[in-house]
C-alpha cells in the first residue's frame, strides 16, 4: 500500500525535499504530518520534548524524519 499525499502540486511548488542520511530516506515535518495524519505542530512538540513515538534527524536547523519510522508508526512495513 502507497501513500498519496493530498497536496502533491503544493509540495512540488514548495520544493520539499527528501534527502538521504547514512542510508535513511527522510522526509520535512510536513510530509511526515500528512504520513501519520498529525499536525506539524504536534510533531515538532514530539521533537522539542522528546516525547513523542519518534525522534526526527536535526539537519540545517530543521528537523527530517526517517521515513522507515513513519512507516511503522502508520502501521506499514517498509523495506
Amino acid at each position: 500500500m502507497g501513500i498519496e499525499l493530498s497536496r502533491t502540486s503544493e509540495r512540488d511548488a514548495l520544493s520539499v525535499r527528501r534527502e538521504i542520511f547514512g542510508n535513511k530516506l527522510l522526509v520535512t515535518t510536513d510530509i511526515a504530518s500528512e504520513v501519520i495524519s498529525r499536525a506539524p505542530s504536534t510533531m515538532r512538540k514530539w521533537a522539542m520534548r522528546g516525547s513523542g513515538p519518534i525522534q526526527p534527524v536535526r539537519a540545517d536547523g530543521g528537523l527530517l524524519w526517517r521515513v522507515s519510522d513513519l512507516m511503522k508508526l502508520a502501521g506499514e512495513t517498509h523495506e
